[in-house]
């Protein structure tokens, strides 16, 4: 088996498609030996470090038959309209508690320090800290409080942590991009699970608009341009995007699977089983190629 170091990037829903990258290169004959990740990344890295990563995929999968948004707490924050009490219970009570400390595979997840204005590495202590610490995109999540800083989403220092890990001139590096600009080739999806996206968009649109509510956010016409939350929403996907690419550029690992930012949005996590296929298709591309 070819020993490896994954690099797990942010990119919100699209994080889920990594589930199909794991899976395809442990079919290929890959052993992940260690994992970073920031934001989705770190969270897709975490359970799979834990070994925990099929009862994840199995319980995100199943959000086809239940109210997918019922997890995220809508409140009125000045810091965050989404606390993340809810979503982190739920995931603890799919995989369980674990210490980052005990996982036979290493393990690093990235936050940022908005106190201190400094990249944080999570590579000991609770993993549910490490994933809520990285996953805190600025506006959205409020920030995670630790040893009496604000910590946000790990995408703000460092979106694909090539530098995670000390590399060895024999190890091979394999990053995946959740933000490529490519164009999105749909996989091919069992025409069932199409209905089932199509229920889960309207459970999607319904959720948005309580959050507008209470955010005051007035809808807009498709001719008008984005307001203040939107511009800052759009800005930090930007800065996402250009500084994956600077970070490839300069890591330059063995290999770089790909994967369209058009293939979800932050939010659609109802497209589990579409995004899991969809990176097994581009991963078994980067194989190839």
């Amino acid at each position: 088996m070819k020993d490896v170091i994954l690099i797990l990037s942010s990119g919100g829903a699209r994080g889920l498609a990594q589930i199909g990258v794991i899976e395809e290169l442990e079919e290929a004959g890959y052993n992940i030996k260690a994992v970073a990740g920031s934001s989705i990344g770190a969270l897709i890295g975490g359970f799979y470090a834990a070994g925990k990563l099929i009862e994840f995929k199995e319980w995100v999968q199943k959000l086809d038959r239940i109210d997918v948004m019922k997890y995220f707490d809508v409140a009125l924050n000045s810091r965050g309209f989404i606390k993340g009490q809810k979503i982190m219970k739920e995931l603890r009570s799919v995989v369980g508690d674990h210490n980052i400390e005990d996982f036979s595979i290493l393990f690093k997840a990235i936050s940022s320090d908005i106190t201190d204005h400094k990249e944080v590495v999570f590579d000991k202590g609770d993993l549910f800290d490490a994933i809520r610490a990285s996953i805190s995109i600025p506006g959205v999540f409020t920030p995670f409080e630790h040893n009496s800083n604000m910590l946000v989403d790990g995408a703000i220092c460092n979106p694909m942590p090539m530098d995670a890990f000390e590399r060895k001139e024999n190890d091979m590096m394999i990053a995946v991009n959740l933000n490529a600009r490519i164009p999105f080739e749909a996989p091919e999806m069992p025409k069932e699970l199409e209905e089932d996206r199509e229920r889960l968009m309207k459970v999607f649109y319904q959720w948005k608009d309580k959050a507008a509510k209470v955010l005051n956010v007035k809808k807009q016409k498709p001719d008008k341009k984005p307001g203040l939350y939107g511009v800052l929403f759009r800005s930090f996907e930007v800065m996402q995007e250009s500084f994956t690419y600077e970070l490839v550029h300069r890591y330059k690992p063995n290999m770089l699977i790909e994967l369209s930012r058009e293939s979800a949005d932050t939010f659609e996590f109802n497209k589990a089983t579409e995004l899991i296929a969809y990176g097994r298709q581009q991963t078994r591309k980067a194989l190839n190629s």
